[in-house]
């Protein structure tokens, strides 16, 4: 199954690249809400995006669940979708650290392929993205199906 989700995103990929070109931000911060779901915990909390170039951002999640929190930060890199200058697909990679209430913690990277959408007369970009995570450690494990949601106010 892990294959078969890990090959149907690289075909994907390789059906949006060639219609992508560099995009530039039609914002430079936001700030809301993000959702991680998938297999697992589904988590939520405060998220905040910022473009330090036209093409580049960093995203800092602080997210809450039923059993543990995390704290991840994550590299953006954003292409426009020819045909439209509201949406953008993006790739990314960053670390994530999470506490667990069972005095449990871990360090997990998180590569993420998705798309921005900022909705042209509001103030509102809303992002969903494919966000695996590969946990670091003794116990290192891949997780294939987790998927990030995030609804932000985009200020100029």
């Amino acid at each position: 199954m892990k294959t078969l989700l890990l090959l149907t995103t690289v075909v994907f990929a390789l059906y949006v690249f060639p219609s992508c070109t560099f995009a530039q931000s039609t914002y430079k911060t936001a700030a809301g809400l993000e959702i991680d779901f998938g297999r697992g915990s589904t988590l939520a909390g405060p998220t905040l995006k910022n473009f330090f170039t036209n093409h580049q951002a960093l995203q800092v999640d602080v997210l809450l669940g039923s059993n543990y929190f995390s704290l991840g930060a994550f590299y953006q890199y954003h292409l426009a979708i020819k045909k439209t200058s509201a949406l953008k697909f993006y790739l990314g990679l960053g670390p994530e650290v999470f506490v667990g209430l069972r005095n449990d913690a871990g360090v997990s990277l998180r590569p993420m392929a998705g798309f921005d959408y900022k909705v042209t007369k509001l103030p509102l970009s809303i992002t969903f993205d494919l966000k695996p995570s590969l946990l670091l450690g003794s116990s290192s494990e891949f997780e294939v199906n987790r998927f990030g949601l995030g609804a932000r106010y985009a200020f100029r």
